[in-house]
Formats: structure tokens, sequence, C-alpha cells
């Protein structure tokens, strides 16, 4: 057993003892020596364990973004009975003497009614812009489209109303995969299928890998939508869709599933230049998701390459990746 000895006090491990010899000008010096070394050899043997624990237990949760996803699909917040309103008055309440209101309520009825009006109004114009207005700038008047080969094969853009030129048809194929990364522990990789299969009519799917390092190993997560779409909004250079559909994850502990709403531009400004923009909303289980992706890219007899942002928030779990791909179109 180690021992020693610091101005008349005599130490061994967990246990200090004050010299009996100590005396004077260093008594009250080697009291505080004493209490301190005390206080230290109990944090040592008791609390020190305890405070390493709680901060090795409190790093995996912050990192483990994919189980963080889990639990918000899979596990509702919790919820708040709300006291349910007192019904409205009947009329002939309103008309009581006791009340002495009826002018009054009759009013706050119309002013109502008046209110609710306009932001209808306001709400339904505003659900229909996204729509309206890109087919009113691109001056599409319900001509009938169709694809060359490829982008910019002997044309201005993606798109003509001539279904006459060798090689133009009806329907259009995308096929696309990429890789991106948060930077960070988080890893993803990318399929997407999506095109048009006559008269506006297409479709639209993707599934997502990730992949995450954890301090316990390794977690995965597999997540999807497939979608009805309709092609809006069109000329040479701009194609708009917008569908609806199902989104989708899975893992090792089950699947889940809920509805998804997509809205897609795709511009073909010069050649060899694709911009794409997707924006999905819906739900998984018990939460709601929002995705948001912007590339650009090259393309060349239907072959391209492309970079951008993929991001996706699902409840209040935010991935971002900055992704690189390939694509075909045919």
């Amino acid at each position: 057993m180690s021992s020693g000895a610091l101005n008349g006090i005599r130490y061994r491990r967990g246990k200090t003892v004050l010299d009996s010899g100590s005396r004077g000008f260093g008594f009250a010096f080697n009291m505080r020596l004493l209490k301190f070394i005390s206080m230290f050899e109990e944090i040592r043997m008791h609390r020190l364990p305890a405070l390493l624990l709680i901060v090795a237990s409190a790093v995996p949760a912050d990192a483990q973004t994919l189980n963080a996803i889990r639990n918000q699909v899979r596990e509702p917040a919790g919820s708040s009975r709300i006291a349910a309103a007192p019904a409205s008055l009947s009329k002939r309440e309103k008309q009581s003497p006791r009340s002495g209101h009826s002018v009054s309520c009759d009013n706050d009825d119309g002013l109502n009614e008046l209110v609710g009006g306009l932001v209808g109004t306001v709400l339904v114009a505003a659900a229909a812009t996204p729509f309206v207005v890109p087919r009113a700038a691109l001056r599409d008047e319900g001509a009938r489209g169709y694809f060359p080969d490829y982008p910019y094969d002997a044309n201005a853009g993606s798109l003509v109303y001539d279904s006459a030129p060798p090689g133009v048809h009806n329907s259009l194929i995308v096929l696309q995969t990429d890789y991106g990364a948060d930077f960070d522990s988080l890893n993803q990789a990318h399929g997407r299928i999506f095109g048009d299969i006559g008269q506006r009519l297409g479709f639209d799917s993707e599934v997502y890998y990730r992949h995450e390092n954890v301090p316990s190993g390794n977690d995965e997560l597999w997540q999807g939508d497939v979608n009805l779409t309709y092609r809006f909004a069109q000329n040479e250079f701009w194609q708009f869709r917008a569908g609806l559909g199902v989104n989708w994850l899975a893992d090792k502990f089950g699947t889940d599933a809920g509805f998804n709403t997509t809205y897609g531009v795709e511009w073909f400004p010069k050649d060899p230049v694709v911009v794409s923009s997707t924006i999905d909303w819906g739900r998984i289980g018990d939460s709601s998701v929002f995705h948001f992706r912007n590339t650009v890219g090259v393309t060349h007899n239907g072959w391209g390459i492309f970079t951008g942002h993929d991001y996706q928030s699902v409840g209040g779990v935010k991935i971002n990746a900055w992704v690189n791909g390939i694509e075909y179109r045919f």
C-alpha cells in the first residue's frame, strides 16, 4: 500500500491521517490540504465513474441520425387531450332576453363568414399558383408533346411538337443513380426512375439506402417513394410534373408507409446543360416528411452526369447531403 508524508500529513490510499506532531504555523494549511485530498479521493472513487458513464451514454444518442428517424416515424409524440369547445348558442338562446346580444351575434356570424370566404379564396389561389403560373408562362395550350432520342438531338431542347422526324416518340424513361454524404458519419446511395408513358401521364419512383457509422457498429435504413405524375406544363425547354403516391421506410425492425405529394421541374437552357429540382411532401408512419433535391449537370447522347444538394427532413431530423451521379435517358 502506497504512503507518503507532506507537511505533517501521512497519506495512505483511501485514508489521510494528520500527523500528531503538526503544530503552529502550518496547521491551518494542513487542514485545508487534508480537505482537498479527501474531496479528490471521493470524486475519484465514487463520482468520476458515474460522470464518465453519463458522457459515454450521451454521445451515441446525438450521433445516431438513422435511429432518430426511426423514433420519429414509429413513436408518436405525446398527445394531449383538448377539452371540447362548448356548443354554440342556438338562435333562440341568442335572442333570449337573458343574453341581450342577438344583433351582435348575427353581425359576428356575418363577419366570420366573410373572413372565412376570403381566407378560403386566398388558400385556393396559393395552391393553384404553382400550377397555373408555369402553364401560363410557357404558353402551354395543351398541345401534345414528343421526345427526341435524347435532349438536344437536332433541336433546341428536350421536347418537340412534331411527330414526323425520325427517332421521335411519345414516351420518356430516365434512369439515375448517385452517391451522397453529409461529411460526417452518414452516407447514402440513391436510385431513381421517372418518365412519361403518353398523354402527359407518367411515374416517378426513387429509393435511398443510408448507412451510418455509430459507436455500437453500423446502422442501415431504406427509404423511398412511388408516384403517379402528370406533366401539366411544357415547352421545348421546360417540363413541369406533379403527382401523388406513397412514401415508405424499411429496416430490420419492420416497414412503415404513408402518402406522398411530388412536384418537379426540368430545365434545358442550352446544350448540354440540364437543371432539375424536385420537392416531396407527405408522411411516413407518425411523422411528416419533406424532401428537396436540386441538381445541375450535362448530357450527351442520352448519357449525363450531375451534382447537387439533397435535403430531407423526417419530423425534426434533418439530413443534408452533397450528391454526385450519372443518368441515362431514352
